[in-house]
């Protein structure tokens, strides 16, 4: 398998399977290989604490979006994962300034990942695709603001900024 740096696009696109993003570091190339994002042994390029927002999304052409909106928003992008386990492992050593995270992923719900940002104190948005049932999604997410999908992006802008000043 192989995997290319787009900068043009912001991606790293996996050759055997263009839909799957694999991660973006802060303008810094850092590649998952499949063994290494089941090992969680992939390595931080840029050696920082980034700055930025860590996206946690699977859909490739949603990623695009939300990692536009930031962009254009003021805030960048400190990381960009499709999984659980990945923006797991990455939040071991790295504190975003804000996340944005689907409730469904690829390796199932976020509500591991919505425990450790609560923990952590990370402010965050839920952007998802599921409405939001209270009786369903409070003890993991009641904290959160969360925001269906499909949205404007201006709304989802006003939550992540606001989310950030509380």
């Amino acid at each position: 398998m192989s995997t290319t740096w787009t900068p043009a696009m912001g991606h790293n696109v996996n050759k055997m399977d263009p839909g799957k993003p694999e991660a973006v570091h802060s303008g810094v190339c850092q590649i998952l290989m499949p063994e290494q994002e089941a090992a969680g042994t992939a390595r931080d390029m840029s050696m920082l604490k980034p700055a930025g927002a860590l996206l946690v999304e699977d859909e490739v052409f949603v990623v695009l979006d939300i990692e536009d909106m930031l962009l254009r928003g003021g805030v960048g992008v400190a990381a960009t994962f499709a999984s659980n386990d990945t923006a797991l492992g990455w939040l071991e050593t790295n504190r975003p300034s804000v996340a944005v995270v689907d409730f469904r992923l690829k390796d199932g719900s976020s509500a591991p990942l919505a425990n450790a940002l609560r923990r952590l104190g990370i402010p965050t948005v839920i952007y998802s695709g599921n409405s939001y049932e209270p009786d369903v999604h409070a003890a993991d997410f009641g904290t959160f603001t969360w925001i269906g999908k499909p949205c404007d992006p201006e709304v989802l802008m006003s939550a992540i900024h606001a989310v950030m000043e509380r």
